[in-house]
């Protein structure tokens, strides 16, 4: 837990899922403060509204170079000290990129999935006020001094100008169509279907009590293999062919293989 009054205390960088990850994080500073936090939540303020990661990335490498393409190419003059801090030399390319920020949140709206417009028939973007603008691009300031902290945040413009709307009810929000896509929800998805390719792989020299140990008298995991052997592109021919012979499509007692 980060401790406000102990300004020498050194923290761990591996904390925060790394589509939220601060980029003093990112860089190796670990005697960061909340705002870390700020960052994260400017970056769950930008999805809510655009329905769209702002920095999707699946290793500390594309995240740096995804974001400083963003928010620009860190320095002394944007970030006073990164040039010291461990991973500058290994995380930044030599690419001087400017701060396109707000460019690159209206293309993400262009794309957003929201479905219902905060006004009739008007779109996002067109609700968005330069106040909300100016407090995401506050809140993902590149220096950690300059970024705005969460009581700060609370007395931005955007909460506090009385021309703005109401905040509305929870019954009146956006609703966002779409799936899940936390890191944490995806890396689960992929090592379960590595795990399922492992178990149930099909061989020429797979006989039929492995098969039938598997799959079980009564029809169990069938709907497993079905998937596997469907949702597999690169599954050849003979492997087809083998399936076929331990069932394919026909009924495994008396139990239809389910079509997909």
């Amino acid at each position: 837990m980060i401790n406000p009054s102990n300004q020498n205390k050194m923290y761990t960088t591996r904390v925060v899922t790394l589509w939220y990850r601060a980029p003093e994080l990112l860089l190796g500073f670990r005697n960061y403060n909340f705002g870390v936090d700020v960052w994260s939540m400017a970056c769950v303020f930008v999805e809510l509204v655009t329905g769209q990661v702002l920095f999707r990335a699946g290793q500390e490498t594309e995240a740096c170079n995804l974001m400083f393409s963003i928010c620009g190419t860190p320095n002394e003059q944007t970030m006073p000290g990164c040039t010291k801090m461990r991973n500058y030399s290994s995380l930044v390319n030599d690419n001087n990129h400017p701060r396109v920020l707000k460019d690159h949140i209206k293309s993400l709206l262009k794309k957003s999935h929201l479905v219902n417009g905060i006004k009739d028939g008007a779109s996002v973007e067109e609700t968005l006020t330069d106040h909300w603008f100016d407090i995401i691009d506050k809140m993902l300031s590149l220096d950690p001094s300059k970024r705005l902290s969460a009581s700060q945040a609370l007395q931005h413009p955007f909460f506090t100008d009385p021309s703005l709307p109401a905040a509305c009810l929870p019954p009146d929000l956006p609703v966002n169509q779409m799936e899940d896509h936390h890191e944490f929800i995806t890396k689960a998805e992929r090592n379960k279907k590595k795990d399922f390719r492992k178990m149930y792989t099909f061989r020429h020299n797979l006989d039929q009590t492995n098969y039938n140990n598997d799959c079980g008298s009564d029809g169990r995991h069938l709907n497993d293999y079905h998937f596997f052997w469907k949702a597999t592109p690169a599954t050849t021919a003979s492997t087809q062919a083998t399936f076929a012979q331990r069932g394919g499509d026909q009924p495994v007692d008396n139990k239809a293989w389910p079509v997909a």
